[in-house]
């Protein structure tokens, strides 16, 4: 992820459901510079040689999400 730009945004701790039902489970946010280069990672043959493993012990929901940077 990193070699890509990736950088966790945000990894676990307590969800707060303001409105609607909260997400079960562990969260994670990851961020890229670009939606290209979020696909080059999740695309990658080094996070494809690690897939199966995640998929095999998770339940999870993968989202690319555009976006404006936080100033």
């Amino acid at each position: 992820m990193a070699s890509h730009g990736g950088r966790y945004v945000v990894r676990g701790g307590d969800v707060q459901a303001l409105e609607g039902e909260p997400p079960k489970g562990y969260i994670v946010v990851i961020g890229f510079d670009s939606v290209k280069k979020a696909r080059e990672w999740y695309d990658s043959p080094e996070y494809s040689a690690i897939r199966s493993i995640r998929q095999g012990a998770t339940k999870s929901r993968i989202f690319i999400v555009e976006g404006e940077p936080q100033q």
